[in-house]
């Protein structure tokens, strides 16, 4: 028979005690960062000018696709098209020529879409093996400084114009204390300041796994189709 005298058992009870405020204190930790992660923005700025390579990026209501509907929906590309178009871009800069209207016929083939009629991510690999993507629930200006010298174009998801609704934009460089970002809405149909949308929600980028990214064919010519 084990005797444990009181003071060894105000040690061990204190013991016990710590390790159960550190396991609630890890869990809580961890639950606060799920829960939050859905409200989860910043407002971003550069630190450098980062040259940009040649982009020509979609739009969302180019006519030969803006009537189109995505998957099974009722909702056309033209008002909710942003982030067909976006994916569309930066495959075609990845080397994969496709347009909004192709890529949306492919990802409803292939149920990439969810029930919700949301993009599943790691389901593009399965349409595209040599692509996949970068994702970072909790991401700064440095994460998309970091995939713009790794020549990629990273997506980010934005409030139109700061008050409408989620729409997503392509970063396309950095410059003057500023990124610019491709808009497949934009009217201009030019580079605008990510500014104009203020916050930043989430953060993607697509890689090509088969190709050398360190391109050094980098221009600094922009169109719009």
């Amino acid at each position: 028979m084990i005797v444990i005298g009181p003071q060894k058992l105000r040690q061990i009870l204190k013991t016990t005690w710590l390790i159960s405020l550190l396991i609630i204190t890890i869990v809580w930790t961890y639950f606060i960062k799920i829960t939050s992660i859905k409200n989860y923005w910043i407002i971003v700025e550069p630190s450098k000018t980062i040259v940009p390579k040649q982009v020509d990026f979609y739009r969302q209501d180019n006519p030969e696709w803006s009537e189109e509907k995505i998957w099974k929906t009722k909702l056309s590309l033209w008002g909710y098209g942003c982030l067909l178009s976006v994916i569309a871009t930066s495959l075609c800069d990845l080397g994969y020529n496709t347009t909004p209207k192709e890529l949306n016929s492919v990802f409803s083939k292939n149920n990439v879409y969810d029930e919700n009629w949301e993009i599943i991510w790691y389901k593009i690999h399965s349409v595209i093996p040599e692509v996949d993507y970068e994702y970072k629930r909790i991401f700064s200006s440095s994460t998309i400084e970091d995939a713009l010298e790794e020549w990629l174009l990273p997506m980010v998801k934005v409030k139109y114009h700061k008050k409408g609704a989620f729409h997503w934009v392509l970063v396309t460089w950095a410059k003057n204390w500023e990124f610019l970002v491709a808009d497949p809405l934009e009217s201009s149909k030019s580079l605008i300041p990510l500014d104009e949308h203020w916050k930043v929600y989430a953060y993607r980028v697509l890689v090509n796994k088969g190709k050398n990214k360190n391109n050094e064919d980098r221009l600094v010519i922009n169109h719009s189709k």
